[in-house]
């Protein structure tokens, strides 16, 4: 073991946080708990193990994010699969989370929209998977058969009736990903129903209803993909190509907009987009517009809704 880490990649660099991140690399790799390896570290490896400890180091030394090499991200109490076709989860994401399901717990304003939760732009599926594990205890299944969503722990919802979980996202392999992790995540995958679909095309011809549409799309500027700790993730999913990143989220809210049911919509956005959006939605039906921060305190979600019914978040 000792001989593995010495000739990794990323320790030959001689710092400190290679060193510990070759560790990880590897002791999650090979699924070696890291106390089995202070205690042994006189065990050996099999050769092809060694080699695919070796090409993993490597990659990561070349700028690959970690959860590339390793395969998988942690997202809002579970471990999610990743390949280099979706978005890395992010931790201000998990707040999208928090505030679709502060919605599902006001039976008051659920007995206003259809009980129909859409992540639209599902990616792995993180933010739509997470919702269904949640909402497991409030029944949420497409059948109507009551049976819960899937496993973990649940924050219960309303009584008024299961909510249905869909995901949708214009790529194949996002969606065989996030397939992938519904099978691994929730106890019952048939709960979650995928569809291909550009942003709300689908919801707009009348396919299936929503009550709350949740969208982290992509929003980048292009200049702001320079960084070397993002450059390696798909640009189909960090940028819509657009000057200001606006051309993917005006899309949904005009789609939105178009709805002639009530629902609310939940978005992610660059802080620097936040008036454009607020502009866009106040040329729209949509009301009780209120702004969200992330974990550092800056504005980065936004909820609104198309019917008169006061309500505020107060998470």
């Amino acid at each position: 073991m000792h001989t593995m880490l010495r000739d990794s990649p990323l320790a030959q660099r001689e710092r400190i946080e290679s060193i510990r991140e070759a560790q990880h690399i590897i002791f999650s790799l090979l699924d070696i708990a890291r106390e089995k390896q202070l205690s042994y570290p006189e065990q050996e490896i099999e050769e092809h193990d060694y080699e695919r400890a070796m090409q993993a180091c490597q990659k990561r030394a070349s700028g690959h994010p970690i959860a590339y090499v390793l395969g998988q991200s942690f997202f809002y109490k579970h471990d999610f699969v990743v390949n280099e076709h979706v978005l890395i989860p992010r931790p201000e994401t998990e707040r999208l989370v928090e505030l679709c399901l502060s919605i599902t717990q006001d039976a008051g304003l659920c007995s206003r929209i259809a009980r129909n939760i859409l992540d639209c732009g599902t990616g792995s599926g993180c933010i739509g998977i997470s919702l269904a594990a949640e909402l497991a205890g409030s029944g949420s299944d497409p059948d109507g058969t009551g049976s819960g969503a899937g496993s973990g722990n649940t924050t219960g919802g309303d009584s008024g009736g299961s909510w249905k979980i869909a995901m949708s996202d214009i790529k194949a392999e996002a969606l065989d990903l996030a397939r992938t992790n519904i099978e691994r995540i929730l106890s019952r995958p048939d709960s979650v129903r995928l569809y291909q679909d550009s942003l709300l095309d689908k919801v707009v011809h009348g396919e299936f209803q929503v009550g709350i549409i949740v969208a982290n799309l992509p929003y980048l500027c292009l200049d702001q993909i320079s960084f070397s700790n993002i450059s390696k993730e798909p640009l189909s999913a960090l940028s819509d190509k657009s000057l200001h990143g606006m051309k993917d989220i005006t899309k949904l809210l005009h789609q939105a907009s178009q709805l002639p049911y009530p629902h609310i919509v939940l978005l992610e956005f660059d802080p620097s987009q936040l008036d454009s959006i607020v502009r866009i939605l106040s040329c729209s039906k949509y009301i009780r517009l209120q702004d969200h921060q992330d974990l550092r305190g800056i504005v980065r979600f936004l909820s609104c809704q198309n019917f008169s019914f006061s309500y505020i978040m107060n998470i």
